[in-house]
């Protein structure tokens, strides 16, 4: 039951990558948290990183944090799973298998 659960958890978060947009508020909200060095980090990450991101950090907010280093750590979380230079990234489907 829990390997079904975890998959239809995964499943979800994969769709939500795909499907979900990052509007332009979303992306003054991230730089007004982060601040000029750090948002060039956020902005240059993919969309679904981006939108991840944006989930935890608004999560984060909803249960009573206000803490700004804690909600920058929640946009930014996954900013070592992209490399700038060459594009790569650890993609949503290998995070899915890997991490079930």
């Amino acid at each position: 039951m829990r390997v079904i659960a975890q998959w239809a958890y995964r499943s979800r978060q994969l769709f939500a990558a795909l499907l979900g947009r990052v509007s332009d508020s979303d992306m003054a909200e991230a730089r007004s948290v982060l601040g000029f060095a750090s948002y060039t980090v956020f902005a240059a990450m993919p969309r679904q990183y981006r939108l991840h991101g944006l989930t935890v950090y608004r999560t984060v907010r909803e249960n009573g944090c206000d803490d700004p280093v804690v909600l920058q750590a929640a946009l930014l979380h996954d900013c070592g799973k992209y490399d700038p230079i060459s594009g790569r990234y650890v993609t949503g489907v290998h995070r899915m298998l890997v991490v079930g």
